[in-house]
Formats: structure tokens, sequence, C-alpha cells
């Protein structure tokens, strides 16, 4: 119903939100930040009430363009699952969020959890850090290459002459 009356004039979200609070919807309150583009919002509400799935949701609610607030409420969602130390959900996380690295999770692990559940998560961002070194790698030689040809044609125009007569 909430998402079908995005846009509606007639809909108050504040006040939906009000009745909704002192009713205890859960669920109705997290998709009215939703609507009302307070994300953060409605991620805390829903990890406050122990609703994953509901948090999940709206962290993917912001638009591909925000990708900075889609990856901060993701993290915010991990570091919640950090505290219950279930190492197989934070790497689910991770690969379900698409915004997340293993990088950007480290910090919210406790140095009780081993290494080795995230083994596979490690080699594939160390096999992207060296995908993304070989392009880098090809771009500078493509810039060498094209730098020397440049200096090369440079050198001949410098060599180049023209005789022009006095009465030209």
């Amino acid at each position: 119903f909430i998402a079908a009356q995005e846009g509606n004039p007639l809909l108050d979200p504040r006040f939906a939100l009000r009745v909704c609070s002192e009713r205890g919807l859960v669920r109705a309150m997290v998709l009215l930040y939703g609507l009302m583009g307070m994300h953060e919002e409605a991620v805390e509400v829903a990890l406050q009430h122990e609703d994953i799935a509901l948090a999940k949701h709206s962290a993917c609610k912001p638009p591909d363009s925000d990708r900075r607030l889609r990856q901060k409420l993701w993290l915010r969602i991990v570091e919640n699952q950090a505290l219950t130390g279930d190492v197989q959900k934070i790497t689910g996380l991770i690969r379900e969020s698409q915004e997340l690295t293993v990088r950007d999770v480290l910090p919210f692990m406790s140095d009780s959890m081993t290494i080795d559940a995230f083994q596979s998560e490690i080699c594939e961002c160390l096999d992207s850090y060296e995908g993304q070194i070989v392009t880098l790698r090809q771009e500078m030689d493509d810039h060498r290459r094209a730098l020397t040809s440049f200096k090369e044609d440079l050198k001949q125009a410098e060599e180049r002459c023209v005789v022009i007569a006095p009465d030209q």
C-alpha cells in the first residue's frame, strides 16, 4: 500500500509514521522512512527490531548514483551482524551487497574471528587488484609509447628547415 502511495499528495508520511510508531508497525515505519528518503533511519529501525531482511531491502533503496550512501547502509548492517560473530552471515552480506569488499568489513571483525572463512573473498579481492594493476600497466605502456612517438615527431619537426627567398 505504501509503495503505491508514493507521490500521492493526500498521504502525509510524517503523520503516517507517527501513527505506525504508536502502534508498533515496524515494517510500515521502515517503508515510510524509505519513502521520505530517510534511508539511514529506515535501516536503523529495521536493525533495532532485528529484521535483517528489511534492513537489506532498505539498504538497496537509494539510487545507484548514491553509491556512498548505499555502502554506508550496508556497512551498518555488517556492523550489526559482526556483533553476533557469525562470519558466514558477513560473507553473505559482502556477496549480496555488491557494494562492499572484504577490505571494507575488516574493521568490524573481532580479533577472535578467523580469516579462513574469508579466504575466497580475500582471493577474489586480490584477483581484482591484480586485474587493476595489469590494466594500469598496459595504460602506462601505451602512454610511454605515445610519448616516445611524440618526441620523435617533435625531433623531426625541429630538423626540418624551409629556405625562404628574400623576395618572398
